[in-house]
């Protein structure tokens, strides 16, 4: 017996993922920044999609719907019940010296860290031919000054490496491989809403 969808509704494949990717703000952000694992959302969602179908789906089938699935905006800013989070790609990190520095445009730093007599630096990529590795978490704890936070320590815990982690006020700024991205957006949401958050792997 097929289950019975919302309202009555027959829903398409397309249809069902589309509305569950709208419904999640984690998985809106994984959508529009490019950093969605599309076999790995299409798991997590398959039970979901063939809810609301009320037919069998494979998950080659879900994850094809995912990457069709239009992003409502640019969706790189998210807010969470107690941390609102901001994601930057495309950031590479660059050794140079302080002369190197002075030519490098200023609206394309992130971070400038001192190492010895030569200076590291955490930008956006400036060409489209290099795909920047590395991505910026910004995260603000609202109404509170965070003078430590056992984050990224988290982080580390299960894997994800933190290259660089900068505090200022109540905001902290973690810098991680892209590749970490998904699992550490997982994690916030998990941290932000324990008994309702989805998990990605």
């Amino acid at each position: 017996m097929k289950a019975e969808s919302p309202m009555n509704k027959v829903y398409k494949i397309n249809e069902a993922v589309r509305d569950i990717v709208y419904k999640n703000t984690l998985y809106q952000i994984l959508v529009s920044t490019g950093l969605v694992n599309a076999n790995a959302l299409a798991r997590e969602i398959k039970d979901s999609v063939e809810m609301i179908t009320g037919k069998k789906v494979k998950i080659n089938t879900i994850a094809k719907a995912i990457t069709n699935v239009k992003p409502l905006g640019k969706a790189s800013s998210i807010s969470f019940k107690d941390i609102d989070v901001r994601l930057d790609t495309d950031v590479v990190e660059v050794t140079c010296t302080t002369d190197e520095l002075s030519r490098i445009p200023f609206s394309s730093i992130l971070m400038a860290l001192m190492d010895g007599d030569k200076v590291k630096v955490l930008k956006h990529r400036d060409s489209e031919s290099i795909e920047g590795d590395l991505v910026l978490l910004r995260l603000t704890f609202r109404g509170e000054s965070v003078a430590y936070h056992p984050l990224w320590i988290i982080f580390n815990s299960l894997g994800i490496e933190v290259k660089h982690v900068i505090r200022h006020d109540n905001r902290l700024f973690i810098f991680m491989p892209r590749a970490d991205a998904i699992k550490a957006l997982s994690i916030i949401e998990k941290i932000s809403n324990p008994s309702e958050t989805p998990s990605i792997g």
